[in-house]
């Protein structure tokens, strides 16, 4: 005549639940998921490279990030954050398992590169990342060997702007390490050194003044290779013929007949990629390539 305890739902085993979320879907609960799914999906996009390239540091957002998650799961916000976080994982999982990046790189080569100085008047090397110790790091070794090797060979003048560690007070400079790597190569008499520069676009004003102080008509402009287009525009933009001559990357298979073939190295590169679609994107905006 009377259901059971167990078929009803009521009983001392089961307990009484209330409305739903009442128990077991506090405030408190909901907050804590979300700053955990906040976190999660900012370091998925961290590892596709989005941070990067809309200029936010990954790990010094994190706290902000995780009080926002805290604060749409408190409010019962949470389906936007987790249809990001589906989109992101399905763009993780396209681009580590898919070729979908090798096209994607492929576009945004520099179509115009060349291998050599040749008809150039002066070689000009980009500068890349610096260390606290104050050595050249990131892809700005590769940027440097390229160009060394390429003013060896033609005998020309060589160009180099400076980096320093920027938003540090004393931040050490790159200006003594490649000072130094110029007289391993035999070119610290032909060296000029282009410091105070905080992005391309000055690297590209900067040495287009030097060059028409020096007579010269014609750059060979050496970058890595993902941002060798932007580069060469920026200084071509600012008044100076450019022989695209992008370095070889020593991390990434960008070229040949099997490039990009692991997962790490697809996502690098798509990291990469995102970076200079949104660099040349702003850049096209203000009129500098």
């Amino acid at each position: 005549m009377f259901s059971s305890s167990r078929s009803s739902g009521y009983g001392p085993r089961a307990g009484y639940r209330g409305p739903a979320g009442t128990v077991h879907d506090s405030p408190t609960r909901r907050a804590l998921r979300g700053a955990v799914l906040a976190v999660l999906l900012w370091s998925t996009l961290g590892r596709l490279g989005v941070q990067d390239a809309v200029g936010i540091p990954e790990l010094a957002g994190l706290p902000f990030v995780a009080l926002a998650g805290a604060l749409l799961g408190w409010r019962s916000w949470l389906a936007a954050v987790w249809i990001a976080g589906a989109i992101a994982t399905v763009g993780l999982i396209a681009v580590t398992a898919t070729p979908l990046v090798r096209p994607l790189v492929a576009g945004r080569l520099a179509s115009d590169a060349a291998p050599d100085a040749m008809g150039a008047d002066a070689v000009f090397v980009l500068s890349g990342a610096v260390t606290d110790a104050g050595l050249v790091s990131g892809q700005a070794p590769e940027r440097l060997l390229h160009g060394l090797r390429l003013a060896r060979q033609a005998d020309l003048p060589l160009v180099m702007s400076v980096v320093r560690n920027r938003g540090r007070e004393g931040a050490e400079s790159s200006a003594d390490d490649q000072r130094a790597l110029a007289a391993m190569a035999g070119l610290d008499a032909r060296l000029s050194l282009l410091d105070s520069v905080t992005n391309t676009r000055d690297e590209a004003v900067r040495v287009a003044a030097l060059a028409r102080a020096n007579g010269w008509r014609r750059l060979a402009v050496v970058t890595s290779p993902l941002h060798a287009r932007r580069a060469c525009a920026a200084v071509a933009r600012a008044g100076v013929a450019v022989r695209c001559a992008p370095a070889p990357s020593r991390e990434l298979s960008l070229t040949g007949p099997r490039p990009l073939t692991g997962a790490e190295e697809r996502l690098r590169a798509f990291g990469l990629w995102a970076y200079e679609t949104a660099g040349w994107m702003y850049y096209k905006a203000r009129g500098w390539v």
